[in-house]
């Protein structure tokens, strides 16, 4: 299983015992970004995402040290679930979150979890991105059908003439982010990273 264009997970498992900078270095291009984007959309900053993902390298590095530690995922989404659970600590602590709020307990062994969680906020990231590149109108109509606004207040918001063609504009602008989503170069590397997982 590779990781990297360089390197291999267990090379990089090596790397981190070794404390090798070059496969540091690797670690961090790969994983880091998606750790920082994840503190972003949830109140961070960019000190905070380096504070937490220098915390979840340390974890990575003593856990590799206990005789019955097995990486079932890959390094990039230990990094991110253990970053994550760090994360919602952090701010639970500054009770930004209540207890009740961590609805999932990550466990660090359990490397599949941290494949689909890893999945979805790149997926949840890409939607949002591209939902910013359609037109105001589309926007519009589309949060109005997400917040389930009755049809004929949508019609009468937008100016439509008539309930038919407000659902209309709303399968065009739905078709169409789908289209602008699949046609993405961020979209081909996710399902090609799915293809490879599975």
């Amino acid at each position: 299983m590779r990781e990297h264009s360089n390197y291999s997970r267990d090379q990089l498992l090596h790397g981190v015992t070794m404390r090798d900078h070059h496969m540091l270095d690797a670690i961090y291009d790969e994983s880091f970004p998606s750790v920082r984007q994840m503190i972003y959309m949830n109140g961070g900053s960019e000190q905070d995402a380096r504070d937490v993902f220098q915390e979840a390298m340390v974890v990575l590095y003593r856990k590799i040290g206990t005789p019955d530690f097995t990486l079932t995922g890959s390094v990039k989404t230990f990094l991110y679930a253990v970053s994550r659970n760090i994360w919602l600590k952090e701010l639970r602590g500054r009770k930004y979150l209540a207890k009740d709020d961590l609805v999932d307990t990550l466990e660090v062994e359990n490397g599949e979890d941290y494949e689909f969680s890893l999945m979805q906020h790149e997926r949840l990231t890409l939607y949002r991105k591209k939902f910013e590149e359609l037109g105001p109108d589309c926007k519009r109509i589309l949060k109005m059908f997400l917040n389930l606004i009755p049809l004929r207040e949508i019609t009468r918001s937008m100016g439509y003439k008539s309930d038919q063609y407000t659902k209309n504009r709303r399968h065009h602008c739905k078709a169409w982010l789908i289209r602008i989503i699949r046609d993405s170069k961020e979209y081909k590397e996710l399902h090609y990273e799915q293809t490879e997982a599975n």
